[in-house]
């Protein structure tokens, strides 16, 4: 039997007596190996520590650590694609970061290294669509990657609708990603509806053949995700069947599916939002468990936060390098920029009260680990909760299934 511990966010696959043994707390039937590994994760602990008490300590110390410098970066705000659900709704302009930007924006991550604690910098590659300014993203990469040495790592995982990720891109661009996230979201006909080019043309064939390239010629970790309604969902499982006749699944890192976001005009500023519930996500839930058995990998989907808005060191740059707290409020009111001299100015109080707020649902939700009151862009700013408590209560369990099944292989239910 799978358990987790939602603190540390420790899995154990544990014998079924064990785990009636702990229900009962019946430790006496425990080795001293096991003992120290359930310790260890957290499982068992001596009680003494309120688990509440302590989960507010850790996230106070994790909000202001230095060590990580987390940064979404846009380097364009144009895309080829017409998506009919495209959440960027406040994206009017269509401009890239140029040299001069990408070069005052190096400057700020460099400086990072010295003055402060940064010993880690990880970059997410956004748009728009980021490969339209491809070769000042490719100069970029190689200059992110150029900064790794002794006791300073940087990450670099990009997002793309994968029209423009063509076998000499991903070959070229290999050396110095970590990760890809690619999306289809069905089979042909459903895919060329929700995301076609500006043109109208359907675009399932070039982003199916560049997926495959992606993985057929470079080692790079790729993501699939899939945008779902819930009456598309069934095309979802229809598209993994068919990839798996390709023999995909062992060649992809995971799949995620995702209901559509809102857009940034349809973000109410309401004190409480509500999360995904209702069909969608027990669908959702049901898909994953459907892939597990096909032999795709899924990730950890039952954790929803904390938000990286939360965070002093993460946020997002576009490519005016004016600054986000959260890539969700991207081209509307900025929170801050990027001085000439590579600076980071603070323009917004609201910058302040994201890192600042606790969540009124800590208290008594036993999710407040892995959601922490969910996404604050979708709950509509600062001190709101987007509760996702409805929707975990009823599919926590097999999220959970489904990400140990793709760890550990069968497991007991």
């Amino acid at each position: 039997m799978i358990v987790f511990n939602s603190l540390n966010r420790s899995m154990l696959l544990l014998e079924r007596e064990l785990v009636d043994s702990l229900k009962n707390e019946d430790f006496s039937v425990l080795t001293q190996e096991e003992k120290e590994t359930l310790s260890q994760a957290k499982i068992i602990h001596n009680g003494k520590v309120d688990e509440s008490t302590h989960m507010r300590y850790l996230m106070e110390r994790n909000k202001f650590k230095e060590e990580v410098l987390a940064l979404f970066i846009n380097f364009s705000s144009r895309c080829n694609f017409n998506c009919s659900y495209c959440y960027q709704d406040a994206r009017t302009m269509g401009s890239d970061m140029t040299k001069e930007n990408w070069e005052r924006l190096l400057s700020f991550i460099s400086n990072q290294r010295n003055p402060t604690n940064v010993r880690k910098v990880e970059v997410v590659l956004f748009g728009g669509e980021p490969l339209m300014n491809y070769n000042v993203l490719h100069q970029a990469v190689q200059n992110l990657k150029a900064m790794e040495g002794s006791n300073f790592s940087v990450n670099v995982d990009l997002i793309t609708n994968g029209s423009l990720l063509t076998k000499d891109r991903a070959t070229e661009l290999a050396p110095y990603l970590d990760s890809v996230q690619i999306t289809i979201d069905g089979t042909e006909k459903v895919h060329n509806e929700r995301r076609p080019y500006k043109s109208g043309e359907g675009s399932f064939q070039d982003v199916l053949q560049n997926l495959r390239n992606t993985l057929n010629f470079t080692d790079i970790e790729v993501t699939l995700r899939i945008n779902v309604e819930e009456e598309t969902i069934p095309d979802a499982e229809e598209l993994l069947s068919r990839l798996k006749k390709l023999n995909l699944p062992p060649k992809l890192n995971k799949i995620g599916l995702s209901p559509t976001y809102a857009s940034q005009n349809d973000i109410s500023g309401e004190t409480c939002a509500v999360g995904f519930e209702g069909q969608i996500m027990k669908k959702i839930a049901a898909t994953y468990e459907k892939a597990v058995k096909m032999g795709y990998k899924v990730g950890k989907e039952f954790i929803n936060g904390p938000c990286l808005s939360y965070y002093k060191n993460s946020f997002a740059v576009d490519e005016n390098l004016q600054v986000y707290k959260c890539p969700g409020y991207l081209y509307e009111e900025p929170d801050g920029f990027i001085t000439p001299s590579g600076e980071l100015e603070i323009t917004s109080t609201r910058w302040y009260e994201m890192i600042n707020d606790e969540p009124s649902c800590l208290e008594n939700c036993k999710y407040a680990p892995i959601c922490y009151g969910g996404c604050r862009w979708q709950a509509g700013g600062p001190s709101n909760i987007n509760c996702n408590k409805k929707s975990l209560d009823q599919n926590i369990e097999q999220l959970i299934r489904a990400h140990a099944i793709s760890v550990y292989g069968t497991v007991a239910t």
